[in-house]
């Protein structure tokens, strides 16, 4: 009994904050100043960024879905509203940084994140957060975080690495638990948000790759195993700028007419 009456707890703090929230966004809308100062704080702004960032620690989880699936909207919503405010924007932005700064070498440690899942909930949230402020262009306003936005090719790279390991003298593909494939998977969508040249001729690089894993009752060519593993989010990446994708293909074509 205890145990429902804190999870009802639990529901009902998270409807507070999402009316909360949303209250306050439509105020924002008026020209009018309705809301006292005072009210914008740093427990405000931190409250916005642990919405945003850890929202589990909140109370959104897989216990409340239908109120946690709301909630993107809402911090949408919000923090567009936030950002054309200018004093109110530099408050968020300075929080936001502050939170997410705290994993920006960490989420991309893929060994130490698969010897230690206490983390892994954590940091998948992390990245969830970073494309949600990713979509809003807000992450590349923030202080201190150009190791968030840039080098997506090596950050590839490193994940194209991890896919194979070498075993008794032989590259073989790794054995990816579904938890760490659906983080992988995750980590894809944020490197490949924004259409890049530079991105997806890494890409093609990497497809390139003949190179044959094992074992061997089952062989396939790292390029491939790649592809494989991440054709959704490579091909939602593609579609991007279709036109653009083909005539970088053109050039590898040509410099490779037996590629293909």
């Amino acid at each position: 009994m205890l145990s429902k009456e804190i999870e009802n707890l639990q529901t009902l703090q998270c409807k507070t904050v999402l009316t909360l929230f949303d209250f306050i966004q439509i105020l924002l809308n008026f020209d009018g100043n309705f809301i006292p100062d005072f009210f914008f704080n740093k427990d405000f702004f931190e409250l916005i960024a642990k919405c945003i960032m850890y929202p589990q620690v909140i109370g959104f989880d897989a216990k409340n879905l239908e109120i946690t699936a709301m909630l993107p909207v809402i911090m949408g919503n919000l923090l567009q509203s936030i950002i054309l405010k200018d004093p109110l924007s530099y408050l968020v932005k300075c929080e936001l940084s502050i939170y997410v700064q705290k994993h920006k070498n960490d989420y991309i440690e893929l060994d130490n994140i698969t010897s230690d899942m206490n983390n892994f909930s954590k940091l998948k949230q992390y990245v969830r957060g970073l494309i949600f402020l990713k979509h809003h262009n807000v992450l590349n306003q923030l202080d201190n975080i150009k190791e968030l936005i840039y080098q997506s090719e090596d950050k590839i790279a490193y994940i194209f690495k991890f896919l194979a390991r070498e075993c008794i003298g032989e590259l073989v593909s790794a054995d990816l638990k579904p938890l760490v494939k659906n983080y992988l998977e995750i980590l894809m969508e944020f490197l490949l948000m924004h259409y890049e040249s530079s991105i997806t001729i890494k890409i093609i690089e990497l497809i390139e790759n003949d190179t044959m894993l094992g074992p061997d009752f089952k062989k396939i060519e790292y390029g491939i195993h790649f592809l494989n593993t991440f054709k959704c989010e490579i091909f939602k990446y593609i579609l991007k700028d279709i036109e653009k994708t083909i005539e970088i293909l053109n050039d590898v074509v040509e410099r490779n007419p037996f590629l293909f």
